[in-house]
């Protein structure tokens, strides 16, 4: 597969992914706070929207493992389940923007001059260890 076949690929696979969601929009989620259901879900559980999250989308995962299990390969029919996984990581994506987000607006603000430190920290010890 070349790379523009590839980048035409990934653009059918997420518009795919996008019309999926539209269509199942009440089932992901039924309010207007489209990621507030994992919250909803968690709370009573104990556990953070992002595990729900993950948890729901381990049961499409599942699904791909056994039909690939079964036909050795995954069949068309099975393509949608990565859809809703690629659904999923957007929606984890979300909940964690979400509570970056608040927990910045509780007064917790980062560290950036650590951040930047530890991240040319890195970059620089990549870049001794390619030489």
């Amino acid at each position: 597969m070349t790379k523009e076949e590839l980048s035409k690929h990934f653009d059918e696979v997420v518009s795919a992914a996008k019309y999926l969601l539209q269509e199942k929009q009440g089932n992901y989620a039924p309010t207007a706070d489209c990621i507030g259901n994992f919250q909803a879900l968690a709370e009573p559980l104990g556990l953070s929207p992002e595990t729900v999250c993950v948890t729901l989308m381990m049961k499409h995962i599942g699904a791909i493992q056994k039909r690939i299990k079964q036909a050795g390969h995954l069949p068309a029919s099975g393509y949608s389940r990565i859809s809703d996984c690629i659904n999923y990581l957007v929606f984890l994506q979300a909940l964690s923007e979400r509570h970056e987000k608040a927990t910045m607006l509780n007064g917790w603000e980062p560290d950036y001059q650590q951040l930047h430190d530890s991240v040319n920290a890195r970059v620089g010890s990549t870049s001794k260890a390619n030489d």
